[in-house]
């Protein structure tokens, strides 16, 4: 692609279709005019959300519900920049009345990283 940037995405439009690689909730209603025809899809794979479902946060609190997770590629080049950020989301919402979810995306880390993002409100999920 000849002349690529960060705006490509803009510029190498489709007068057939164009995809949006998120959930339809996350491109308002103005913007959409601008890629039609537009299709959107989102992050995960389609078979993925057929598999169990459980409940993330406990029914008994009321409070701000939390969710933090990243994606695939940022554990493979950061791993340490994404602890330390995932840390610094533990840290800020401990003392609040908030309930936490963090999820690892199936990422292993080792049991002390592990344990510096558990709080007492923040539940780690693989």
């Amino acid at each position: 692609m000849s002349g690529a940037n960060p705006f490509s995405f803009a510029e190498a439009q489709s007068p057939f279709l164009n995809l949006y690689c998120e959930p339809r909730e996350f491109l308002e209603e103005p913007d959409r005019t601008a890629f039609e025809p537009i299709a959107f899809f989102g992050p995960l794979a389609p078979d993925l959300h057929d598999g169990p479902r459980g409940e993330m946060f406990s029914r008994s609190r009321r409070g701000l519900k939390i969710y933090a997770s990243f994606g695939t590629v940022i554990w493979r080049y950061y791993e340490a920049e994404a602890l330390a950020a995932l840390r610094v989301v533990s840290c800020t919402f401990t003392e609040r009345d908030a309930d936490v979810v963090i999820s690892l995306g199936r990422r292993k880390i080792d049991a002390a990283a592990r344990a510096a993002l558990e709080r007492p409100n923040v539940q780690v999920v693989d």
